[in-house]
């Protein structure tokens, strides 16, 4: 995982919240112990891939979370903001690259909006 977002979920973590990465091991460490998951399948790939007024999320690759859930007895309450695309405008300059640099955990993001409410 990206080391500087890794020292910022650090910071944040206390007794009652842990923000973690959703590989493989770290999910299963936590449906074992019984714990509760909130998580975001796209992650920073999503605002990659953000496109003003049009819905969009990346799934590709990230469907074995459904798996997981029903071997250790969650139940998914799958839930979807619709009009998020309305938000925020980001750049779609050099979408195709950005997102392929995005794979290796590199966000390549650029968002700008009203100058004094960015």
């Amino acid at each position: 995982t990206n080391p500087f977002f890794r020292m910022l979920c650090d910071s944040i973590a206390n007794e009652h919240l842990d923000i973690d990465t959703t590989e493989k091991a770290t999910f299963l460490k936590h449906l074992r112990n019984g714990e509760s998951i909130a998580f975001i399948p796209g992650g920073f790939q999503d605002a990659v891939a953000h496109s003003y007024g049009a819905d969009c999320t990346v799934l590709r690759k990230r469907k074995g979370f459904v798996k997981y859930c029903l071997q250790y007895g969650y139940r998914l309450h799958p839930v979807y903001t619709f009009g998020e695309c309305s938000t925020y405008h980001a750049s779609a300059w050099f979408r195709k690259l950005r997102m392929w640099i995005s794979e290796f955990n590199i966000p390549m993001v650029l968002f700008f909006g009203w100058p004094l409410m960015p």
